[in-house]
């Protein structure tokens, strides 16, 4: 998996708070969650890629310019982790409060 750049959500609202959650669960940082803007998804994918160089810690928030709008459904936005923060997530899965918490276990009805 050498050649993926990362990994792309394609959420509502609900889905983003726990991608959001799970990313900050290890890092808190005031950007470990970044919605910097971009034309079409170059905000997360070209993001992404600088990410992995860097190998950062920061996931993205996107699909915000109005060009792109037009191909979603209005409850959704995109969700991109880098492969190199995907690669530390993966391991806090489990421990973060997307298992055995309640109010999740409330939004997952939903979803």
């Amino acid at each position: 998996m050498d050649d993926v750049e990362g990994i792309i959500f394609f959420a509502n609202p609900d889905i983003i708070s726990g991608l959001t959650a799970w990313a900050y669960f290890d890092n808190n940082a005031d950007d470990a969650v970044a919605a910097i803007f971009g034309s079409g998804c170059s905000a997360m994918v070209t993001n992404a890629v600088i990410e992995n160089e860097r190998n950062g810690r920061r996931t993205f928030l996107g699909l915000f310019d109005i060009s792109v709008r037009v191909h979603f459904e209005p409850n959704i936005l995109g969700f991109m982790i880098p492969m190199c923060r995907f690669k530390e997530m993966y391991h806090t899965i489990r421990d973060c409060c997307l298992f055995d918490a309640h109010a999740w276990e409330k939004i997952k009805g939903r979803i």
